[in-house]
C-alpha cells in the first residue's frame, strides 16, 4: 500500500503529465514536426475545422468524383499536376496511403489542376495506382475554392496557390488538416501526414 508521501508524489507527477498534455495540445499544427506548411488562420478560410468545399469532378475511371458522395469515410484530398516534379515524387506514396488506411475508412482523393484531358490521361494510366480515386479540375475553379485568400498571395491564378496541397477531410466532410505547398518541409513520403491520419482514424474508433 503506498504512503500518503507517495501518494502525493504521484498525484503531483499526474499532475505534472497532464499539464505537459495540455501545452503540447495547444501547440499550433504548424509548429509540430512535419506539418510546418499548416494553414494558419490569418490566411483565411477555409481553415480546419470547417466543411470542405464540396465539388462533383469527372472521375478518370468514369462517373463522378463528388465529395460529399464520400461522407462516412475519411478523405484524404491532394492537389497535382504531371508536370510538378514535388507532385510526381508523391503519387505512389498517394497510393501506399490508400492500400495501408483502406481499412480504417480511408479513401484518397487525387485531383488534376488546369492540364488538359490526354495530358493527365497519358500520366493516370501510368501513374495513379488503382486505390486512388483521381480527376481532373479542367478550369481550376475547385482548387480556387480551396485556396485561402492570404495563403501564396503570389499565384494571381488562385487554383495554382493549392497546387501539391493535402488535406484530411473527416467523415463528417469538416478539414482536420491542411498542409498548403512548403519545400522547406517536403516529405515525398507523407510521413507526418499518415501519422496523423492514424491519430485521427483511432481517436474516432
Amino acid at each position: 500500500m503506498f504512503s500518503a508521501k507517495t501518494a502525493q508524489k504521484c498525484a503531483a507527477m499526474l499532475a505534472l503529465c497532464t499539464g505537459c498534455a495540455s501545452a503540447a495540445a495547444d501547440v499550433p499544427v504548424w509548429q509540430r514536426p512535419g506539418l510546418g506548411g499548416a494553414v494558419r488562420p490569418d490566411m483565411g478560410a477555409p481553415q480546419p475545422g470547417s466543411l470542405a468545399p464540396d465539388f462533383s469532378l469527372p472521375a478518370d475511371s468514369g462517373g463522378a468524383v463528388r465529395l460529399s458522395a464520400l461522407r462516412g469515410d475519411w478523405v484524404v484530398l491532394h492537389f497535382t499536376a504531371s508536370w510538378c516534379p514535388y507532385c510526381d515524387s508523391e503519387i505512389e506514396h498517394l497510393g501506399q496511403i490508400a492500400d495501408g488506411f483502406a481499412t480504417r475508412h480511408v479513401r484518397v482523393v487525387l485531383l488534376d489542376v488546369e492540364e488538359s484531358a490526354p495530358v493527365w490521361a497519358s500520366y493516370a494510366q501510368s501513374h495513379v495506382a488503382n486505390g486512388v480515386l483521381s480527376g481532373r479540375d479542367a478550369s481550376g475553379k475547385v482548387a480556387a475554392t480551396f485556396a485561402p485568400p492570404h495563403a501564396q498571395p503570389a499565384f494571381n491564378d488562385r487554383a495554382q496557390a493549392v497546387l501539391d496541397a493535402t488535406l484530411i477531410i473527416d467523415p463528417h466532410g469538416k478539414i482536420r488538416l491542411f498542409l498548403l505547398p512548403d519545400t522547406a518541409h517536403f516529405d515525398p513520403t507523407f510521413q507526418a501526414v499518415r501519422a496523423e491520419l492514424g491519430r485521427l482514424t483511432a481517436e474516432s474508433g
